[in-house]
């Protein structure tokens, strides 16, 4: 049973999870699904004595840290520790617990009474965005999906309120990362957009995650972007543990689309999150820009000179066109202060700025041989074939020129299985 336990791969943390100590297997498992893949797996060798029963394979379950991805809203540490405590702790922090539910508070009806301005006004966008959990490619119901390594996919999506229209920016893990230089990439492309389209003040709210959101990446670009299109953007953190935004909707409704459907390929995911929407408009997938747009927006904080901006205390940043400071507030009621800003040098435009990614992002050796098995075994829809035979060969390409031992070992394998796909297939007519 230990065995078949450890055969399931843990899936990468996402938000909060990181801090934690526990591991978590795909969302489509659950202990009765595992016992019955295990008892199905001891039939299939002959082992039907010894099968133990639910119970016991529970038991033995608990003594791993393991829980299974849930995709649902992040409740509020905070608010359930104090919901936790003693009434004798709960009256010395009642004061804090109460402050920090009128942030919440506060957060939430600024971003209400700007979404319903920016429905009245054609000038102002009014948006929230997110990265999406990693979805898993390929995905289905068949259970060596759970025992395989996948490739992950990763979704950043875009709510624009007054609009009330969806963007997705979709990417998988042979492209660009999940780090400033794209979440700056795909906001500078959302800008440049809706200003083309007559907006001239931007208003964006998003959670408070520190390598995606809130850095001198993000505020650089901000800052030149404000400076050549002559525009306004305000960025609004809201209240942490209280985060729960439009473009959480668009999450839940592609989870929902996809839910019992079998995806071998990411142009697949783009499909079923174009039509998670049931009703027009659907979300707008941009892939194109994901796999070959990225640009490389940290080398912009090279070009500014400013004073630190107390980055854990901002709750709101703001950039004006001509203006050589970056506003920001420590509260949300608080007082507008200012940091000065020095240009060492000015890019010519954004667009122009060199590539961050010249060639695609190595895949683990292991992941491509999991998917490899995959593949010969026949788990995957034949009708992806374009798609695998494309990923093992750059991968081989990659392994080629690796040092590694075991790496060595797993591009041999593979080397040899396409030398005996080769081998197989027919001559063609002359």
């Amino acid at each position: 049973m230990e065995e078949h336990i450890r055969k399931f791969p843990r899936l990468p943390g996402h938000l909060t999870r990181k801090d934690t100590s526990y591991f978590y297997l795909d969302s489509g498992l659950n202990v009765k699904k595992m016992h019955k893949m295990y008892v199905l797996e001891r039939e299939a060798h002959g082992k039907t004595e010894h099968k133990a029963s639910l119970n016991f394979y529970r038991q033995i379950f608990r003594q791993y840290k393991l829980r299974f991805l849930r995709p649902r809203k992040d409740q509020c540490a905070e608010c359930l520790s104090f919901k936790n405590k003693t009434p004798q702790e709960k009256t010395f922090g009642t004061r804090l617990h109460r402050a920090h539910l009128q942030r919440a508070l506060v957060s939430r009806a600024l971003k209400k009474l700007d979404t319903t301005r920016a429905r009245r006004d054609l000038k102002l966008c009014v948006a929230t965005f997110d990265l999406q959990s990693v979805l898993s490619c390929p995905k289905g119901e068949n259970a060596e999906f759970y025992y395989r390594r996948k490739l992950n996919c990763y979704n950043f999506t875009i709510f624009d309120g007054g609009k009330r229209r969806g963007y997705c920016y979709f990417l998988d893990e042979t492209t660009p990362r999940r780090g400033s230089n794209e979440v700056a990439s795909f906001l500078n492309d959302f800008i440049r957009n809706r200003h083309a389209e007559g907006a001239q003040e931007f208003r964006f709210y998003s959670d408070n995650c520190y390598g995606q959101n809130k850095n001198g990446t993000l505020y650089a670009m901000y800052y030149f972007l404000c400076q050549e299109l002559e525009i306004k953007i305000t960025h609004t953190y809201l209240e942490k543990g209280h985060t729960q935004m439009e473009c959480d909707s668009m999450h839940a409704a592609i989870e929902r689309k996809s839910k019992r459907m079998s995806i071998f390929t990411p142009s697949q995911w783009c499909a079923v999150i174009r039509m998670a929407k049931a009703t027009l408009p659907h979300y707008e997938v941009n892939k194109s820009l994901a796999k070959c747009n990225i640009r490389n927006m940290k080398a912009l904080t090279k070009l500014l000179q400013l004073k630190k901006v107390p980055t854990s205390n901002v709750r709101q940043v703001a950039f004006k066109a001509g203006s050589s400071a970056i506003f920001y507030r420590t509260k949300f009621a608080g007082q507008l202060e200012s940091v000065k800003v020095t240009r060492r040098a000015t890019p010519t435009t954004i667009q122009a700025m060199e590539l961050a990614y010249t060639s695609r992002v190595p895949l683990a050796p292991l992941k491509l041989k999991d998917l490899e098995w995959l593949w010969n075994h026949g788990h995957i829809d034949r009708s992806a074939e374009p798609f695998y035979t494309d990923l093992k060969a750059w991968g081989l390409s990659l392994l080629a020129t690796t040092s590694h031992e075991d790496d060595r070992s797993i591009f041999n394998e593979l080397s040899e299985s396409l030398s005996e796909d080769t081998e197989s297939e027919e001559p063609e007519d002359e």
